[in-house]
């Protein structure tokens, strides 16, 4: 084998290495390990709330809840709008 053949043989093996990660990556989508969290809370009121509950306006590093025990026991009550 030419040193030139030798050269595009290990070209086309990275690139494939390249694009065949590159689609794993963006094909697999978000991980289904974690629960997305479905109620978020206000630190001000102690409310929580479902996501997209009309009186919920989001903050930056506003607490949010997988489930209404965990918000329960984080001292919040629910809305009496969305009724999470």
């Amino acid at each position: 084998m030419s040193r030139t053949q030798h050269f595009l043989t290990r070209l086309l093996l990275l690139l494939g290495a390249v694009v065949g990660g590159y689609v794993l990556l963006f094909k697999s989508g978000p991980s289904q390990d974690a629960p997305e969290p479905e109620l978020a809370g206000n630190p001000g009121t102690h409310v929580f709330h479902k996501r997209g509950c009309r009186l919920y306006h989001p903050h930056p590093g506003d607490p949010v809840f997988i489930d209404r025990d965990e918000a329960l026991n984080a001292g919040f009550r629910p809305c009496g709008v969305c009724k999470p």
